[in-house]
C-alpha cells in the first residue's frame, strides 16, 4: 500500500478541502494525519494512503496536474519512508451524513416505482398509503444495511463502497446493483400481502402489467387536467361577467358629503357605468389573460434507465427524432433523465415506453403522474423502527468516535 503526501496546505484548509478539487482521481484511498512544517507553522502536509491496485507516481502527476490549473499551492510528492508519520489508521466513526442521504435516496426511489408503477399510487391509496409507507422502510433498512458492510475492512478497497457516502447518486446506484429493478414488483406485492394478511383481509392477485399501465394525460396545472380548467372557465364565465355588471348597474350614483373622496368616488362610478356596453369583452380579456393558466407548449417526460441509463451517444441518437425543447439528466438519481418535449412530440415518446437500447431498457412516463411524498413524521418512524431493528442485529458495537 503507497502513501501519498500533498505538501502547501494551509492551516486554513480542511481535509474535505483538499479532497473537493481531486474527487475525479481514482486510486485515494483514505487520509493518515496532517503535520505542521517545521519552518512555517501556517502550512501543513497531508498524507494519503492509496489503494493498491493504482500506480502512486500517476496519481501525483495528476493532482498536480489539477493544482496548477486552478492555481492552487499544494503539491503531491511521494515521501520518504523515514518522513511518513508512524500514526495508526483512524478509524471511521458512524457517518451521520450517509444516514441523511440514506433518507433522502429512499424517496428517490420511492418516486422512481411510483413512475414505474403507474397504478402504485391509486394501490397504496386503498391503503391510507401503509403499502407505500412499508415499502420505504424496507428500502431505508437496504440501504443502512450497505452502509454498515460499507464500514468493514473488506470493502474499503471497493470503489463503489468507498463512495457510497459522497451522494445520492452512488447511493441509489448501489442500491440498484444490490436489488435490481426486476425484483421491484415482487417488494409491492409481498408488502400489500403483508398488510392484508395482518387485517384479515384476502391476498389480492394483481399482474404487474396492471401497474405498468398508465393513461397520457394533458397539460395539468395541479394535477387537474387543462381541458377541465378551461370547461370550468367557460362555464362561470358569464355568470362573473353578469355579476359584476348587476353590481355595477345597481351602484348609488348620490353623494352622500361634498368631500373631496366622496365626488372622486361618484365619478368613478360614473365612469364604470359609461363602460357597461364593453364589459363583457373587458372581463373576458381580464380573466382569460390573468386569471386562466395558459396551456404550456411543452411537456415534462421522466426517463428512468434499468439497469441504468444508455451511453450518451446511443441516448441522444434514439431522442434525436423527438425534437426536445430541453433535457437534463438528474444529479440526484443515478438513472434518471428529465425531459422538456413539443406537444406534438408527446405521445409520440410515451409510445416509445419499454424500448430497449444497448443493453438498457427505457421506462418512459408522463411528469404528472399523482405521486405520494412520505410526510417527515412518518419517516422518523420509519428511521427509529429501522434504527432500533439493525441495532439489535449488531453483533459488535460502534467503534469508538476518532476525528481526523
Amino acid at each position: 500500500m503507497s502513501i501519498v503526501g500533498i505538501a502547501k496546505v494551509h492551516k486554513t484548509v480542511t481535509l474535505d478541502d483538499v479532497l473537493r478539487p481531486i474527487t475525479s482521481i481514482r486510486g485515494l484511498y483514505e487520509p493518515m494525519h496532517n503535520v505542521r512544517y517545521k519552518m512555517n507553522a501556517d502550512y501543513r502536509t497531508a498524507y494519503f494512503r492509496l489503494s493498491e491496485t493504482v500506480d502512486p507516481m500517476e496519481v501525483v502527476g495528476k493532482i498536480n496536474k489539477l493544482s496548477k490549473v486552478s492555481r492552487s499551492t499544494i503539491r503531491a510528492f511521494m515521501p520518504k519512508r523515514e518522513f511518513i508519520p508512524d500514526v495508526p489508521v483512524p478509524r471511521k466513526k458512524p457517518d451521520h451524513h450517509a444516514h441523511k442521504l440514506a433518507a433522502v435516496s429512499t424517496g428517490l426511489i420511492v418516486q422512481e416505482m411510483q413512475t414505474k408503477f403507474a397504478g402504485l399510487f391509486d394501490l397504496s391509496s386503498v391503503t391510507s398509503h401503509k403499502l407505500l409507507q412499508d415499502i420505504a422502510k424496507t428500502i431505508y433498512k437496504r440501504l443502512r444495511t450497505l452502509i454498515l458492510q460499507a464500514d468493514k475492512p473488506q470493502y474499503q478497497e471497493k470503489e463503489m463502497e468507498h463512495k457510497l457516502y459522497s451522494n445520492t447518486w452512488t447511493m441509489t446506484q448501489a442500491y440498484r446493483k444490490r436489488h435490481p429493478h426486476f425484483a421491484d414488483f415482487q417488494l409491492i406485492l409481498s408488502t400489500l400481502h403483508a398488510i392484508q394478511d395482518a387485517e384479515g383481509n384476502p391476498r389480492a392477485q394483481i399482474m404487474e402489467s396492471e401497474l405498468t399501465a398508465f393513461t397520457a394525460q394533458s397539460y395539468t396545472v395541479d394535477n387537474i387536467p387543462f381541458d377541465q380548467i378551461q370547461q370550468a372557465y367557460h362555464k362561470y364565465l358569464e355568470k362573473i361577467t353578469s355579476t359584476v355588471t348587476e353590481h355595477i348597474k345597481n351602484l348609488d350614483m348620490t353623494p352622500r358629503t361634498t368631500s373631496p373622496e366622496e365626488i372622486a368616488r361618484i365619478k368613478i362610478r360614473e365612469q364604470l357605468k359609461t363602460l357597461l356596453p364593453y364589459l363583457p369583452t373587458c372581463v373576458k380579456h381580464a380573466t382569460d389573460q390573468h386569471f386562466v393558466p395558459q396551456e404550456s407548449n411543452t411537456y415534462i417526460v421522466n426517463i428512468y434507465g434499468e439497469p441504468a441509463l444508455p451511453a450518451r451517444d446511443a441516448m441522444a441518437q434514439f431522442l434525436r427524432r423527438h425534437r426536445l425543447a430541453g433535457a437534463a439528466r438528474s444529479p440526484r438519481m443515478y438513472n434518471l433523465l428529465v425531459l422538456d418535449v413539443p406537444k406534438d412530440q408527446y405521445l409520440p415518446l410515451l409510445h416509445d415506453d419499454s424500448t430497449v437500447v444497448g443493453s438498457s431498457k427505457l421506462v418512459i412516463r408522463p411528469g404528472n403522474l399523482s405521486k405520494y411524498s412520505l410526510p417527515m413524521s412518518s419517516f422518523r418512524n420509519i428511521q427509529l423502527d429501522v434504527a432500533k431493528e439493525l441495532i439489535s442485529s449488531l453483533k459488535e458495537d460502534w467503534p469508538e468516535e476518532q476525528y481526523y
